[in-house]
């Protein structure tokens, strides 16, 4: 015996994704009938419980003026299957890997302004992917080979479609004139668009100098096999 309840859950949260799990047991939080569930990664029923066993019938995707409001229709209802994913899964990833070696002098200022997309020098590739639903997340990482014929410091910065100002940045010193850095950078967001949509990275010094990429000393080096790399993956929200 016993009584069914159904409950909802955001499962996007701000700092990532709740892993909801089929078949486990989890407690829930009385909506009440009164609106405003509005919290993310909680469970909403009509009447609360605890240490219950949960089932996951499917999912809805809405666009919402007011979290917790419910006044549209959903944009996508999907019952779920033995394949269906579940929040935190991986929906598709996409990879570019380039060795050509590229250099240029232009600039990216070390100070408190938004690095931008005239600054600097690019990356020779890009990287494009169209995500299967604007809720999704998207992890960006990126591992870049880069060096400056000066020793200032230097500034590496991700940038998406025409956008002007950088989605992220780090800066780190170059103090040794001419010697190759490995840089990492991660990036999360909200994919936002269901278009395809293109990032890009782009390196400078902040004084000056040859920003190079796949190089060491100004010059390619390790025969082609030194290379970077970005990498985009969806991530079920």
């Amino acid at each position: 015996g016993g009584t069914f309840r159904l409950g909802v859950i955001k499962c996007a949260l701000s700092s990532g994704v709740y892993g909801l799990q089929d078949n486990v047991l989890a407690s829930s939080t009385a909506e009440g009938g009164a609106g405003a569930a509005d919290s993310s990664g909680v469970i909403y029923t009509g009447t609360a419980v605890t240490s219950k066993a949960v089932r996951v019938l499917g999912y809805l995707e809405y666009t919402l003026t007011t979290a917790g409001t419910w006044d549209t229709a959903p944009s996508v209802i999907h019952v779920a299957g033995p394949r269906t994913r579940m929040p935190g899964d991986r929906v598709q990833v996409t990879r570019v890997r380039d060795a050509t070696y590229a250099s240029g002098t232009t600039t990216i200022p070390n100070d408190n302004t938004i690095p931008q997309n005239t600054e600097g020098v690019q990356w020779p590739s890009t990287l494009s992917i169209t995500p299967t639903s604007a809720i999704n997340l998207l992890e960006i990482t990126a591992s870049i080979q880069v060096e400056n014929s000066s020793n200032n410091n230097m500034v590496l910065a991700l940038f998406q479609d025409s956008t002007a100002d950088a989605l992220s940045a780090m800066s780190f010193n170059n103090n040794q004139a001419g010697a190759r850095a490995s840089v990492f950078m991660a990036h999360q967001m909200r994919a936002a668009t269901t278009s395809s949509t293109t990032f890009k990275v782009r390196a400078g010094g902040s004084a000056g100098g040859t920003t190079s990429f796949n190089a060491s000393g100004g010059a390619a080096t390790l025969g082609g096999v030194l290379g970077s790399y970005i990498q985009v993956e969806e991530i079920m929200a």
